[in-house]
């Protein structure tokens, strides 16, 4: 897939210093886990990698490639929020295909095979035509994870993606998303403040604290 690289990263929000002097790097098919409290900068460097945020200093690679001044779309980066942000009007198969359709130039029959492929990996088949609503909390983020991967990402981004759900079911679905990470090789950062998630689920832990990170 990708090879991600941050160098010497900086943000600042008005005159509050957010991230300061990050470097990392996450390798080809890795899983990397971002580890520290709440307010630390963990969200703000995922959203600063998927262009949501502009650093004010150092640089984001993909691959070698400089990505600081592409726009969201041209990143080819796939994020999953805490919240579910499904639309509510629209049927599971309808959200998982709603990005394909607009960013890339698949057709119909080929974006609901991706689709389709997708949600029997993420064992959610039965779902597809369900509307968010119909949908417990575990089998919504799930329609999230696949919406985001169904574009095939070279990074993949989870910020805080099971603190919605209850502690026996978050057991359960990190464990899909090692599986599903693992199967589908793609390079993966996870944000958490929780340290036995990040130990379960990491192949690299960076533990970050007042907006820098220490590896």
């Amino acid at each position: 897939m990708a090879r991600l690289t941050i160098e010497n990263l900086g943000k600042k929000f008005d005159s509050k210093l957010v991230l300061k002097n990050i470097n990392l790097v996450v390798e080809d098919g890795e899983l990397a886990v971002l580890l520290g409290p709440s307010g630390c900068g963990k969200s703000t460097l995922l959203r600063c990698i998927a262009g949501l945020e502009r650093p004010d200093e150092g640089s984001i690679f993909i691959d070698g490639e400089l990505i600081n001044d592409k726009e969201p779309r041209d990143r080819n980066v796939a994020m999953v929020f805490q919240y579910y942000a499904l639309y509510p009007h629209m049927a599971v198969r309808q959200n998982m295909s709603l990005g394909l359709e607009h960013t890339t130039k698949l057709s119909k029959a080929e974006i609901q095979k991706r689709v389709e492929e997708m949600a029997k990996l993420l064992r959610i088949s039965k779902l597809l035509d369900r509307k968010p609503a119909q949908l417990s909390g575990g089998e919504a983020q799930r329609v999230a994870i696949g919406r985001a991967l169904v574009r095939k990402p070279l990074i993949f981004l989870l910020d805080e993606p099971l603190s919605a759900v209850d502690a026996k079911l978050r057991r359960e679905l990190r464990l899909e998303i090692k599986r599903l990470q693992r199967t589908m090789g793609v390079t993966t950062i996870y944000v958490t403040h929780d340290q036995e998630e990040a130990m379960a689920i990491g192949d690299k832990l960076i533990i970050m604290e007042g907006g820098a990170s220490i590896k």
